[in-house]
């Protein structure tokens, strides 16, 4: 397994919010692309789904398709994502979706931690193999 960490950042960020939620908690669905780079260089297509809480900070879930290199291998893989976003930044964490992998990276199993301060450049702590 591969410890290692990579930077990102985020653009073409679109967010709509879902019909029926007018009197209770906001909820939308957000598509955006991102940039690894480091030991993970590749674009992500991205799409969650953000709960807004009432104290400010949103939770959320969703899925990102990513496409590049990761330990030497050319391919892609889809990681299911989840985590929280207040005023102090993002923490998130990203488990791979085995059997969703292309090319040298159909077999990439892993998980990765997700830290980035409001409107910055984030970090991404992984723990990837290719079995």
């Amino acid at each position: 397994m591969s410890g290692e960490s990579a930077t990102f950042s985020v653009a073409g960020w679109d967010e709509q919010e879902l019909e029926g939620s007018a009197g209770t908690a906001k909820v939308t669905r957000a598509t955006y692309r991102q940039e690894f780079r480091g030991p993970l260089e590749a674009n992500a297509s991205s799409a969650v789904f953000i709960a807004y809480r009432e104290d400010g900070r949103a939770e959320y879930a969703g899925f990102d398709r990513v496409t590049g290199h990761v330990l030497g291998r050319e391919g892609s893989f889809v990681q299911r994502v989840s985590g929280t976003y207040g005023p102090d930044g993002l923490r998130a964490r990203a488990v791979i979706v085995e059997g969703c992998g292309t090319g040298g990276l159909a077999t990439l199993r892993g998980e990765a931690s997700i830290a980035a301060p409001p409107g910055e450049t984030g970090t991404v702590e992984f723990q990837f193999t290719v079995a």
